[in-house]
């Protein structure tokens, strides 16, 4: 008895030695190639974006009135802004709702952290220590 041939086993590889004997045969015609489907662009959640645009748009004001006007933002590319990151954001998160909650939650970050760090900014500075260091709790 002669041992099969592993070639004859697999059933992709005798395909490709049929492919390769038809191509020395000059009978070979090459599978049709695989169309793919063109991505389908992700539609921004109108809220999310409206939520970001306003988002970015404080932001940049604020950083505007300190690091000067070249970092404020149009309307414009707030809404840009905001739509595209809304895109990504509807992407990898599809189930992340932008509700009431997150308007509020972003509202006071962006009312309550310029306030916060201009009192860290303006905390006395104790003699030995730089603005962000903290003083050492002492023992009695």
């Amino acid at each position: 008895m002669t041992e099969p041939n592993e070639l004859d086993q697999d059933p992709a590889k005798s395909e490709q030695l049929a492919n390769i004997e038809r191509l020395l045969q000059n009978d070979f015609t090459p599978p049709e190639p695989v169309q793919e489907k063109p991505a389908t662009p992700v539609e921004a959640d109108p809220e999310t974006a409206a939520l970001l645009s306003e988002l970015f748009f404080a932001g940049f004001t604020m950083m505007a009135a300190r690091k000067g006007a070249h970092w404020a933002l149009s309307e414009k590319e707030a809404q840009t802004l905001g739509s595209k990151s809304a895109r990504v954001l509807d992407k990898y998160l599809p189930s992340f709702e932008s509700g009431p909650e997150a308007a509020l939650i972003a509202c006071v970050v962006l009312i309550v952290g310029p306030r916060l760090a201009i009192d860290i900014r303006n905390r006395p500075v104790i003699e030995g220590q730089s603005v962000g260091d903290q003083p050492e709790s002492r023992a009695a």
